[in-house]
């Protein structure tokens, strides 16, 4: 918890896309730059046990297409 509110309390703009990874939940993270554009940042996959989070695991943006994710958004709305 300490970890993501540090990450999203800096004042970055993240857009969220969910995926799974291996039946886990997982997204991709996308940071707005100034012009708009969304660059992806990494796939973040979080490991359940029942309703809490007990892991998460970050892999690099690399890894975006083999999960049918862009490493960019341009002029993305969400």
């Amino acid at each position: 918890m300490r970890f993501c509110a540090t990450l999203l309390d800096a004042g970055r703009r993240f857009n969220l896309v969910p995926n799974r990874a291996n039946g886990q939940p997982a997204f991709g993270a996308y940071l707005r730059g100034p012009d708009g554009t969304r660059h992806g940042t990494g796939l973040f996959v979080i490991t359940l046990a029942g309703d809490r989070i007990c892991g998460m695991i970050r892999f690099e943006n690399s890894m975006f297409p083999a999960f049918g994710l862009p490493r960019s958004r341009e002029g993305a709305k969400s």
